[in-house]
């Protein structure tokens, strides 16, 4: 017996029985998403794109003279909580950022 795993000969899935398919290349879809709602509040803009997501943040038209704050939530009281954020970036001397994939739901950003 082995326990709780189910473990597969190599090769023996359908997905990967040749040498050009492997699973670090897989099949996913992106889309360019907007918000559903935009806010004023807590200084800043906190944008709702209506569900969880999970991808790159593209933001332009930036002040590289600026610093701006982006604070991620999966819920809304999350992204307003910079003290307690887990996820928040800060960027400078930019005037357009391709953010790192994350899990989203709500964005806050905030100049400095």
């Amino acid at each position: 017996s082995n326990g709780s795993f189910n473990y597969v000969q190599a090769a023996a899935t359908p997905a990967y029985t040749t040498l050009d398919k492997t699973p670090d290349v897989f099949a996913f879809a992106y889309e360019d998403i907007h918000p559903v709602a935009v806010e004023a509040v807590a200084g800043g803009i906190l944008y709702d794109f209506g569900k969880e997501n999970f991808g790159p943040v593209c933001i332009g038209g930036l002040d590289p003279t600026d610093t701006v704050y982006v604070c991620y939530g999966e819920s809304r009281e999350e992204a307003l909580d910079w003290e307690n954020a887990y996820v928040h970036q800060t960027l400078t001397g930019v005037e357009s950022a391709h953010l790192v994939p994350r899990a989203f739901r709500y964005i806050h950003v905030r100049g400095g």
